[in-house]
């Protein structure tokens, strides 16, 4: 490890050599059985380029900030996907709309760590040097955020409210695709989007931003939040929204509109 300035705490001290911007376990169904994904522009059809343990960035945090300040919230999350529903510290309760949607109630999240959770993957993008992440630059949200991290503080609902979306394919599976995270909406830069491993986290980059999906289906600091899951022509509406190509749309759910 070599030392430098961690760009969390702000700290000189040693920085470790990989710090992940998606926790590992946001790559469930992604990672092919040598724990690799690739990288391909979807419009340009281009070679693949095969990523080992995902994206990440080398020497901008320091072992505490990574491991404690940011995995304690990771950690959170993990548990919330993964843990045995016996175990789950969530109670969720799904009912079915339609036969492309249902909606899945949220009860017993922790609101603090779940949203410090997806700040924290905002922000990491946003300061990370990764060509992935090139289309995630939020200088007037930087500081804020790194507050809000360092301080373990999330804030009122309103700020920065965040949506998560489950997408599927049409056997129920996560849609396994990890596109180039976006910010906008409808030509305004006020939502961040991530979309990984079947769900994609929105963040609300200012007040009323306008996002359909919110308040109804916000994180609330109740500590409750309302999931759409989606399938078929919802699930590629969603992807056209997050401007996946035509083909991948309907390659992923299994549809074709054309």
């Amino acid at each position: 490890m070599k030392k430098g300035e961690c760009k969390l705490c702000g700290q000189h001290t040693e920085l470790i050599n990989q710090s992940h911007i998606f926790s590992s376990f946001m790559y469930k169904g992604v990672f092919d059985t040598t724990k690799r994904t690739f990288l391909q522009d979807l419009k340009k059809n281009t070679i693949p380029k095969y990523y080992q343990t995902g994206f990440y960035d080398k020497s901008i945090l320091c072992q505490h900030c990574d491991n404690v300040v940011l995995g304690k919230n990771e950690r959170y999350a993990d548990s919330l996907f993964h843990s045995p529903i016996d175990k789950s510290p969530v109670q969720m309760t799904e009912y079915r709309e339609t036969p492309d949607m249902s909606f899945v109630i949220l009860s017993n999240i922790n609101y603090k760590s779940f949203k410090l959770f997806v700040l924290g993957i905002l922000w990491r993008a946003h300061i990370s040097k990764n060509l992935f992440f090139k289309g995630v630059n939020i200088p007037d949200h930087e500081s804020e955020l790194r507050k809000m991290i360092i301080t373990d503080d999330p804030g009122d609902a309103a700020i920065y409210e965040i949506a998560l979306v489950r997408l599927d394919r049409p056997n129920d599976s996560p849609i396994d695709l990890i596109p180039t995270p976006t910010i906008n909406q409808h030509g305004r830069p006020n939502v961040a989007s991530f979309l990984v491993g079947g769900y994609v986290y929105c963040i609300g980059l200012e007040p009323n931003c306008g996002f359909s999906f919110f308040p109804d289906f916000s994180l609330k600091s109740s500590n409750e939040m309302l999931m759409p899951r989606l399938k078929g022509s919802a699930a590629r509406g969603f992807l056209r929204a997050l401007d996946i190509p035509e083909q991948y749309a309907n390659y992923f759910t299994g549809t074709d509109v054309s």
